[in-house]
């Protein structure tokens, strides 16, 4: 009887355990680069953007060019999702395309896993117009 109890105390501790990991929240560093003019806003999403109860975004005023980080503040721990990053430059919070659908303003998009062993994540804007010589 004795070593019943102690398997199923085994069995509790490891499913609470396991419960706790999987609601664990991590505050997630993004580091945008490649800010090429002080002025607008830079703007991140992270999540699926047809679903705006699930995103985490942040905006900031761009006072010089270079980098700026942004801290979100619990994130999932695991999740793999999104993340959107909009150099608004005329700070109208829309995303200008030409007629091609071409962005004219600097973006980046990429796939990303929040983890609580690396909370941080850089992207890259990019003037797509200008790279392909538009």
């Amino acid at each position: 009887m004795g070593t019943k109890r102690f398997v199923l105390a085994l069995l509790s501790v490891v499913l609470l355990s396991t419960i706790k990991v999987m609601g664990q929240r991590v505050d997630l560093e993004i580091h945008v680069k490649g800010i090429e003019e002080a002025k607008g806003k830079v703007m991140i999403a992270l999540g699926d953007l047809s679903d705006p109860q699930q995103l985490f975004t942040g905006i900031k005023e761009v006072t010089e060019p270079g980098e700026l980080t942004f801290l979100l503040q619990g994130i999932p721990d695991g999740w793999e999702t999104d993340l959107n990053v909009l150099h608004d430059l005329d700070g109208d919070t829309q995303l200008h395309i030409n007629a091609n659908g071409i962005p004219t303003e600097p973006c980046a998009t990429a796939k990303v896993k929040v983890s609580a062993d690396n909370p941080s994540v850089e992207i890259t804007l990019m003037n797509v117009l200008k790279m392909i010589g538009g």
